[in-house]
């Protein structure tokens, strides 16, 4: 890694793809990447990091530390996948599925 440019920003990558976080430049296999670290209010870890070559940038821009960890906050909560959900028994799930009489086979839609 070098020590090149380093700044709490929001990148935006072409892609429509947003990250407040620390933005810092870093060489991978002789190539430039920014980096970008996500972190949550009141956490010196990251969250995520996310590498992007410069010629995906739209924009950048420097914020302050505290203004990129508030607006990272939200989007730092990873939703729950369906595979962690755990399935319900059939005969505790709210459906009635003997009730064939609202149902129009003709047409479904």
């Amino acid at each position: 890694m070098s020590d090149g440019y380093t700044a709490w920003a929001r990148l935006e990558a072409l892609g429509h793809r947003s990250h407040w976080g620390l933005v810092s430049e870093v060489q991978i296999a002789g190539a430039s990447f920014l980096q970008v670290q996500t972190f949550k209010l009141g956490s010196d870890e990251p969250l995520n990091t996310n590498l992007y070559p410069p010629s995906s940038i739209y924009c950048l821009t420097p914020t302050t530390e505290e203004h990129a960890r508030m607006m990272a906050t939200p989007y730092t909560e990873r939703p729950l996948s369906a595979q962690e959900l755990e399935p319900k028994p059939w005969d505790e799930l709210d459906v009635d599925v003997d009730d064939d009489d609202e149902l129009d086979r003709a047409n479904p839609f």
